[in-house]
Parts: C-alpha cells; structure tokens; sequence
C-alpha cells in the first residue's frame, strides 16, 4: 500500500510542477503581447516624416519587431547597433 501512495505523492508533485510551468509560458506569453501591443500602438503614431527620417516605412513593424526581439535574424543595421551596444545577441 505505501508503493500507491508513494507513486501518487510523484504523480502530483509532476502535475503541480507541469501546472507551474504551464502557467510560466502562459504569463511569458502575456507579457510578449503586451510589449507587442504597445510597441504597435507607439510605432502607430508615428507620422510618415519621422518614419522616413527612421529610415523605415510603416509596413516593416512585424519585421523590425521580430529582429529586435530576437525572432528573426538581424539583417537591419539598427538593430545589429543596438546589439553591440547592449552586449546582448540577438
């Protein structure tokens, strides 16, 4: 009988520990959209002079994004800048 409540205990102890990290990508998640939304909404009211001076256009947001964040292989001399800055690889 103490080998059932033994495997039960590590049975549990897995399914919170799953539980856990499920709700660890779960807020990961939440968060990267939130950035995501907010990035947009402050890229959005960025008028076609201040772009043009940025030297992007407004359909390469998703692109810029994704090369900051580290989705998408950095190919904008920006974003390559901002790495060695930071010391952070992207």
């Amino acid at each position: 009988m103490e080998h059932v409540f033994a495997d039960r205990r590590g049975s549990a102890a897995d399914a919170g520990s799953s539980a856990a990290h499920r709700l660890r990508k779960i807020g990961g998640w939440l968060g990267a959209t939130w950035r995501y939304a907010s990035a947009r909404r402050k890229f959005e009211r960025l008028d076609a002079v201040t772009l043009r001076d940025l030297g992007m256009s407004a359909s390469e947001f998703d692109s810029y994004w994704a090369e900051s964040e580290g989705l998408a292989e950095p190919t904008r001399l920006r974003v390559r800048a901002a790495e060695r800055r930071t010391g952070n690889a992207i």
